[in-house]
């Protein structure tokens, strides 16, 4: 910004274009650190950080706070749709403008807690890992990215220590449900992950 605009712009406006500056710098460290941990990454051992946070950790990253959840309506959600492919087959989704990171909720194709529940941790761990892709990805990417998310979800609310405890016990798979407060279907789905992907049940 010149020294004639800066002179013609009020202290709000300022303040949103030095935060949007700002930001686009953070961006470009990620960035940069993302490119250096691919490259290094092969060569970390065994013990290598498992993201590009926990190798480097930028200052700002320490204040990094939950997204937001709001509700959608209809208007919102065609709104939505003609922003990103497909949004009303979804039922959430996280929608950022640079700035400010929401996750969208559409209650209307939720049916019960449990699946409330599971929705709203995906969303979130694909936030808090960075694993965000647009609607019109590509499949590698969208795959990559889901994957990356699925595995915090499922270590979190139902990991493998537990699951194998209450397996032991004899529960029904509508017991295991019960008890984690999960779908049924993602109560199979994380016993066929831990059973037949390596690796997936450690953290």
């Amino acid at each position: 910004m010149s020294q004639k605009q800066a002179a013609w712009t009020s202290v709000g406006e300022y303040f949103q274009r030095r935060d949007a500056y700002e930001r686009q710098q953070q961006l470009e460290w990620e960035r940069c650190r993302w490119v250096a941990y691919s490259i290094f990454s092969p060569f970390l051992g065994k013990n290598k950080p498992r993201t590009p946070m926990q190798w480097v950790k930028f200052p700002w990253e320490n204040k990094k706070q939950i997204a937001p959840m709001v509700t959608i309506n209809e208007s919102q959600i065609k709104a939505l749709n003609d922003i990103f492919v497909d949004f009303q087959n979804k039922k959430a989704g996280i929608i950022t403008n640079g700035q400010d990171t929401v996750i969208a909720v559409d209650y209307k194709k939720i049916e019960n807690s449990k699946e409330e529940k599971m929705v709203i941790a995906e969303e979130k761990a694909h936030y808090e890992t960075g694993a965000l892709y647009l609607l019109n990805a590509d499949k590698t990417t969208i795959d990559k990215m889901e994957y990356k998310a699925n595995k915090k979800v499922y270590n979190e609310l139902i990991p493998f220590s537990k699951l194998k405890e209450m397996c032991e016990k004899h529960l029904s798979v509508a017991e295991l449900s019960d008890y984690f407060g999960i779908p049924i279907q993602d109560v199979l789905v994380a016993e066929f992950l831990y059973n037949n992907i390596e690796n997936y049940k450690e953290g």
